[in-house]
């Protein structure tokens, strides 16, 4: 029986194969996503309701175009 593979290899693995610009991309989208989850606004929220907030602001759009075509 083997044990299972670290997360932490996987991605390495994975961007080996990967072409230099998906690698960019990744690379962006990784650093994008930490300035947006450690953002300071996050931090007026309590811990248990930051996902709330943050699900809350991913579907804020749907929201609005409900309103409008009402």
């Amino acid at each position: 029986m083997t044990e299972p593979t670290a997360p932490a290899t996987v991605p390495r693995r994975r961007s080996r194969s990967l072409s230099p610009f998906s690698r960019r991309s990744a690379g962006q989208r990784q650093q994008l996503a930490t300035a947006i989850v450690t953002h300071a606004y996050w931090s007026q929220f309590a811990s248990g309701d930051v996902l709330a907030a943050r699900t809350a602001l991913k579907h804020h759009h749907e929201q609005q175009m409900a309103d409008a075509s009402s």
